[in-house]
């Protein structure tokens, strides 16, 4: 098993729009695709296709953290978060046909002490049948 480790997780958010970006407008989004991000994430959705066994870990928050859990339900991913009381980030990602991709990053929440110690504390238990640990 391949297990990734998501420190700072997102709910990444895909704006596709038809026009180009006018500044100072109103721009309507053609599509919206939402999907659970960050680095050791998208490792462990390439883990996931390439049909090899995957844990999907780190630090999630709120109401953010729980939909990107749902995220990666829907996407046959498994995981074991440690919850925090922080609010998972999002970021956006505008793709228009004359700029191409413009993003919005959100800066992580604060971690305490004593959640991350929760996590140093769980994780040789989250890795013991990992063969390989990803930390992204």
């Amino acid at each position: 098993m391949i297990t990734t480790v998501t420190m700072n997780a997102s709910i990444d958010k895909a704006y596709y729009i038809n026009q180009a970006i006018e500044d100072g407008t109103v721009m309507r989004v053609n599509t919206c695709i939402n999907s659970a991000g960050g680095k050791g994430l998208n490792v462990a959705r390439i883990v996931r296709l390439c049909k090899a066994q995957v844990l999907a870990t780190g630090l999630v928050g709120g109401f953010n953290g729980q939909y990107l859990e749902s995220l990666l339900d829907k996407d046959g991913i498994p995981h074991q978060f440690l919850h925090i009381e922080g609010e998972t980030r999002s970021c956006i990602n505008i793709i228009d046909k004359k700029y191409g991709s413009t993003e919005y990053l959100e800066p992580g929440c604060e971690v305490t002490l004593k959640e991350e110690q929760a996590f140093i504390h769980q994780f040789p238990k989250m890795i013991q049948d990992s063969q390989v640990v990803t930390i992204s």
